[in-house]
């Protein structure tokens, strides 16, 4: 019997839901990072946010940005 035509296959997809498992763990601390334009530095920026009030009218801030600390008093106005 030739058992490799069976056995490669789930080798293979087995090795790549590993793969995808470790990358998803490593990947989790930037899952609330969002793509955002810096009308000020006229970039992309990833930036991650405050969580929003459900009030309706409250502001949004940024927590954190890729381009901080060298712009860490902008305006905020990425976010709005």
């Amino acid at each position: 019997m030739n058992d490799i035509g069976i056995i490669a296959p789930l080798v293979f997809v087995l090795i790549w839901y590993a793969l995808t498992l470790i990358g998803r763990a490593l990947m989790k601390p930037y899952e609330k990072l969002k793509l955002a334009w810096c009308p000020e530095l006229r970039r992309l920026s990833f930036v991650e946010t405050d969580a929003i009030s459900e009030g309706g009218g409250a502001s949004v801030s940024v927590r954190r940005c890729l381009l901080w600390p060298e712009h860490e008093d902008c305006k905020e106005r990425c976010v709005k």
